[in-house]
């Protein structure tokens, strides 16, 4: 059923620098953190997270969208747009450089851990570990038909989470083998989540819950959606996320009842990813628009961004609350200090056809990694 591990020098794969630092770890897989706590696109790892960054009380937890520690701008903005204010601000954070760490490899999605470990997975099912001393692994999730995997979430150091378009969940713990979720047949998964190894989520036709025993609880959230449910993220163990694919917003305070709380959304079809900084400021992206929860309202707010033409938003992930990247299908890397203003970050891929940057994620503001259709990016100062 799996695929057996290959170590470095794997056939078409060319790793071409270090994994990046171990350290405090800001991500999520779609989640941020308050004040430096959270939990991954995102996967996050986690994001998402997440989130911003591990636990504090669960140093490794990692996530597939990420966030950081900082609070809102309290920038005298206008209540219904950010964008008004500081459009000239500085940048808190270092601007990045970006080099190809790892060619021949399309990195739908990417996550780590606080150690160093890097984890990539590439439509269908094949998934990628990076190990600390640079050495690679490769495994399938030995997907079936035309199942393929829609999310990644890094709990810790060999603790790993894929969501597939397939009634299952799927989860590695390192012992060789990725673990077969199965859940009731019809269902679909679109993304994985978690605050920590012990708090886990999978967005199929309705949020579950696992404490990371590969035991899962349907928790149905009872108000109709356009278009079903997306992306996950959060802050933390008490401060869960959940988009609909056409927007609208579901938040639960997990309590154990399992109880979700629709946020007031427009309507923005086409949701790829969330991502939260705080309990309070959080980002979504379709494939033409960004929409920000400005934190002094609550309120959704539309942010021009310098896409053009054909091109479109695949993810969005950020370290802390005034330091947000947006990568776009055509090899654009958009960046916000968190006032509603975003700019191309001249992000240069190297020679050939533009690859589509299809996941965000890092441990700090100054060790971040893209996925693309090419391969993996480190950004470092």
């Amino acid at each position: 059923m799996l695929m057996g591990w290959l170590q470095a020098g794997l056939v078409g794969l060319a790793l071409l620098g270090g994994c990046g630092k171990s350290g405090a770890r800001s991500d999520g897989g779609g989640g941020g953190g308050a004040g430096g706590a959270g939990g991954i696109s995102v996967g996050g790892a986690g994001g998402v997270g997440g989130t911003a960054g591990p636990d504090a009380a669960m140093p490794d937890a990692a996530g597939s969208g990420g966030g950081g520690s900082g609070g809102a701008n309290t920038d005298g903005s206008s209540p219904d747009r950010s964008s008004d204010a500081f459009r000239d601000a500085s940048r808190p954070t270092p601007k990045l450089t970006w080099t190809m760490m790892l060619s021949g490899w399309n990195a739908d999605f990417i996550a780590g851990a606080a150690n160093g470990e890097l984890w990539t997975a590439s439509k269908p099912s094949s998934v990628l570990q990076i190990h600390p001393d640079g050495t690679m692994s490769q495994t399938s999730l030995a997907l079936l038909g035309s199942a393929y995997v829609t999310g990644l979430w890094v709990a810790g150091p060999n603790n790993v989470y894929a969501s597939a378009l397939a009634n299952l969940v799927l989860h590695w713990d390192g012992s060789g083998t990725w673990k077969r979720d199965v859940m009731n047949s019809g269902l679909t998964f679109f993304s994985v989540w978690g605050s920590g190894p012990n708090d886990v989520y999978a967005s199929g036709g309705y949020p579950f819950h696992s404490t990371g025993d590969d035991r899962w609880t349907a928790q149905p959230i009872l108000e109709p959606t356009t278009a079903g449910l997306g992306p996950l993220g959060g802050t933390g163990p008490g401060d869960i996320w959940i988009a609909g694919i056409y927007g609208e917003i579901f938040r639960s305070n997990g309590d154990g009842t399992g109880t979700w709380h629709k946020e007031t959304t427009p309507a923005t079809p086409g949701v790829n990813q969330i991502w939260v900084a705080t309990p309070n400021d959080a980002y979504m992206v379709s494939n033409a628009t960004i929409m920000h929860r400005v934190p002094s309202t609550g309120r959704w707010v539309a942010e021009p961004t310098p896409l053009a033409g054909n091109d479109y938003l695949h993810w969005i992930w950020g370290s802390g609350p005034n330091d947000v990247y947006a990568g776009t299908d055509q090899a654009h890397l958009f960046h916000s200090v968190g006032d509603g203003a975003w700019q191309d970050e001249g992000f240069d891929p190297g020679p050939g056809f533009p690859p589509a940057i299809k996941s965000i994620w890092g441990r700090t503001a100054t060790d971040v990694y893209l996925g693309t259709t090419n391969g993996i990016y480190h950004g470092e100062p």
